[in-house]
């Protein structure tokens, strides 16, 4: 995976190394999974001051391959660290190798070696190629543009081979959905306490849809190799875990640090209240899907946040198709709980009753008294997060 920036969209132009590694953890993965093969290898480029953040452990070990950059120094810290990675279950590729001694202790451990053919002379190639064929790696040929190049690096031991002889690299690209900073560290900062309540983390992530709807991709993406759909805040946490979604967090405040958003406060407010509205009237009444209705309700303003259609929005996804229909056709069986809050913002509290009577809530005093609760709740938000300011950076 390739990083490239909105400016120049032809070559790489990073202007910090570990915030673009930190974006494709990110956004990148998950972006990419409706374009790759199902079992496809993903190479990321981890630089040094990555390496050594813990960062790197927020992907799953299945799917993604760790690839060390020329540029990292084979010190013996990073190869201790290296180690590690090496014995959570990690592939580790080695970049651009042209038989460097200094690069000795990474050799050692890599499981891949990257070999540029157009690095070094045919003489220095044909040595590397002698040389590694006896450490039990598996050799990767990088830059191979022609089907002679092919044949070489095959009658040389190379297994795996890259280049535009293949297939040109394919752009793609999408608007990125940044939470505000304040909201990340609020849930790095709890994360890091040492005194995790499951309830507690999901309301704090569940107080910014972009970062609840980033979550949700990130858990459903080729970093973690789902078998099955992940459509909720709760079923995310558990599945990726509190210590790789710390890391994730963390590699979020490095991706997003040159990116500025206004937020959308209002936006944000009508789209909690609405979370919690319908997830706390079907629970009322005691339907089973409480949780997808707190996901309706959490990401009904995305669109006006960002300018972009619903379509656009979730093509990426995974939320139920009973969610995705209800946001983008207006339509399913969910669609009429979205419409009922909709007509009691709106005013219209006949068609509201009517609508929920044919939900199964069948006294509008009851929902009278969970709508303020929400809207207590939801406006009442900032407010609390204030008051936490004061914890939470005093230390």
């Amino acid at each position: 995976m390739l990083f490239r920036d909105q400016f120049n969209l032809t070559a790489a132009n990073i202007r910090n190394q570990s915030q673009a590694t930190s974006e494709i953890i990110v956004d990148g993965i998950a972006f990419a999974s409706s374009h790759t093969a199902p079992h496809a290898k993903v190479f990321i480029n981890i630089p040094d001051d990555l390496l050594r953040t813990g960062i790197p452990e927020s992907i799953s070990p299945g799917r993604c391959v760790l690839e060390i950059l020329e540029t990292v120094p084979c010190t013996r810290e990073n190869v201790e660290v290296l180690r590690h990675l090496k014995s959570q279950g990690y592939t580790l590729a080695l970049d651009d190798y042209t038989g460097q001694p200094d690069m000795e202790g990474f050799v050692e451990i890599a499981d891949i070696v990257k070999v540029d053919l157009r690095s070094a002379s045919a003489e220095q190639l044909s040595q590397v190629s002698r040389a590694l064929r006896h450490r039990g790696v598996t050799m990767l040929a990088e830059k191979v543009e022609s089907s002679e190049e092919a044949h070489w690096a095959r009658e040389n031991g190379y297994e795996l081979l890259q280049g535009f002889y293949f297939q040109r690299p394919e752009l793609i690209s999408a608007k990125r959905l940044a939470p505000d900073a304040h909201t990340k560290l609020r849930v790095l900062c709890y994360l890091m306490s040492g005194n995790v309540k499951l309830q507690k983390l999901q309301m704090l992530l569940s107080h910014s849809p972009q970062l609840a709807l980033r979550l949700l991709n990130f858990a459903n993406s080729v970093a973690f190799s789902v078998t099955t759909r992940i459509d909720s805040i709760k079923q995310a946490i558990a599945f990726i875990g509190l210590d790789r979604l710390c890391r994730w967090l963390a590699a979020m405040l490095i991706a997003d640090q040159f990116h500025t958003s206004d937020t959308a406060r209002e936006l944000t407010t009508i789209c909690i209240f609405r979370a919690h509205f319908l997830r706390n009237t079907a629970a009322f009444i005691g339907r089973p899907y409480a949780e997808q209705l707190f996901a309706l309700g959490l990401f009904s303003t995305l669109d006006a946040m960002y300018h972009m259609s619903f379509e656009d929005l979730l093509a990426r996804t995974s939320l139920s198709e009973d969610v995705r229909n209800a946001l983008t056709r207006k339509e399913g069986c969910f669609y009429p709980w979205l419409n009922a809050v909709l007509c009691l913002e709106a005013g219209n509290v006949d068609e509201a009753r009517r609508i929920f009577g044919g939900l199964g809530v069948q006294h509008m005093g009851d929902v009278v008294k969970i709508y303020r609760a929400a809207m207590t709740l939801a406006t009442n938000l900032h407010l609390d997060d204030k008051a936490d300011d004061a914890h939470y950076f005093s230390n």
